[in-house]
């Protein structure tokens, strides 16, 4: 994304206390994730639980989706809040919760 242009604070009613500006976002031709590691509707499932609540770390937010050992295997901090984590790292999360389910319990 690149800014584009900026919009005076007078075009809004009420007036905000925030510059804004215009950006472009241009679409990548292929998706950041391959689909076969992880689905959007898989990755979206764990964006949507780190952002649910504010300002928890990604270990509580993710409480139940993602153990020690995924945040391990997909090299993201379980310190890290949702906000700083990109695309392909929700990604390698996503991956590691979809092998997780394809493993067969021991009995």
């Amino acid at each position: 994304a690149r800014i584009v242009g900026q919009v005076a604070r007078e075009v809004f009613v009420p007036r905000l206390n925030v510059s804004s500006s215009l950006i472009e976002i241009v679409r990548n031709d292929r998706p950041a994730v391959d689909p076969a590691i992880a689905s959007y509707e898989e990755i979206a499932q764990l964006i949507r639980a780190g952002f649910r609540s504010r300002r928890k770390m990604l270990r509580g937010a993710l409480e139940g989706l993602v153990g020690p050992e995924g945040f391990s295997e997909a090299g993201v901090a379980s310190t890290r809040r949702a906000e700083t984590v990109d695309i392909v790292e929700w990604g390698r999360l996503a991956r590691w919760k979809r092998s997780q389910s394809s493993t067969p319990t021991p009995s």
